[in-house]
């Protein structure tokens, strides 16, 4: 476990026990507790004075958000770990309980966070709230990771562009899905960040004795959120466009698993399409897309098989 030092701008190790024993107490206190396991989290709930059970439902949060744990503010986020080359994205489960001058931040892998946070507090004031602080340098450091995976999704776009006319169709199409599955997933996860930023910004949400200035701080993360958003959208409608490439005809309707797709038009009968534009039909359902230039009009038909 790991505790802020006398300097307020970095932490210190402290044996579990005596970590347990400080959550406990109405001292300021800043704590942070990584890889935690199933068998720790009863001992820190009850530390907490908070039902087991609470936590747990917190941790199991599909989105970003605020929320009351009794006495405590909480804040639940997911945390991107780096994109190792050839891998998906993964992203770790990340709780902050607190009140104004007591914190605890409690993640379910050990990561590169707390140095994270370290680098963020630099810039802060010491003699801000510690609730308020650490909610900034918290947020502040999750963006930061946010903006390496966005600029390691552009590079895995960059190669799938560059390597396209020599991948098989079947790769081609995985490596596009598991692409556009990691772009959205960061892409809603960033849309409930900002969210919370812009909640925070306007004073709908509040941590303790929040002031006017302390606002300006969150609008700040806030713009920095929304900067991120519209690039990971980029990256989605490029994407779109890359896989719009590949198709001979305009795609209005595109089926999932156990259906037949089949492009079917003027003075023609249906025909089954190839296992690249089935998958490409399906990337409409995603969302908007971008229109490709042909020269043949057409439709998809669905059956289902």
């Amino acid at each position: 476990m790991l505790a802020l030092g006398p300097s307020g701008m970095a932490f210190e190790t402290i044996p579990w026990n005596i970590g347990l024993a400080r959550i406990g107490t109405s001292k300021p206190d800043w704590l942070f507790v990584g890889g935690v396991t199933k068998d720790r989290l009863a001992p820190i709930a009850t530390a907490l004075g908070v039902p087991k059970q609470a936590v747990e439902g917190l941790f199991q949060s599909s989105v970003p958000r605020f929320g009351r744990l009794e006495r405590f503010s909480t804040l639940f986020v997911r945390y991107p770990l780096p994109i190792l080359p050839g891998g998906r994205l993964r992203r770790t489960p990340v709780l902050l309980v607190g009140t104004a001058d007591n914190v605890v931040v409690l993640s379910m892998e050990s990561t590169d966070l707390e140095m994270r946070v370290e680098q963020r507090l630099a810039g802060l004031e010491k003699g801000m709230p510690r609730m308020l602080r650490a909610t900034v340098a918290l947020l502040g450091a999750i963006a930061r990771a946010n903006t390496d995976v966005v600029e390691q999704l552009e590079a895995n776009l960059l190669a799938l562009e560059t390597q396209q006319a020599a991948l098989k169709d079947e790769t081609f199409l995985a490596q596009t899905f598991d692409l556009r599955s990691d772009i959205l997933r960061i892409r809603s996860s960033l849309k409930h960040i900002r969210k919370v930023m812009r909640d925070l910004a306007r004073g709908d949400l509040t941590l303790g004795t929040t002031e006017a200035g302390d606002r300006e701080l969150f609008r700040l993360l806030e713009e920095d959120a929304s900067d991120l958003y519209e690039g990971i959208e980029d990256l989605r409608e490029s994407l779109q466009a890359l896989s719009a490439g590949h198709e001979p005809d305009r795609r209005t309707m595109a089926g999932n698993a156990g259906a037949g797709i089949f492009r079917r038009g003027r003075g023609h009968g249906a025909q089954p399409l190839s296992v690249r534009d089935q998958g490409l039909a399906a990337l409409t359902l995603f969302g908007p897309r971008v229109a490709p230039r042909t020269k043949e009009r057409g439709y998809f038909e669905l059956r289902v098989a």
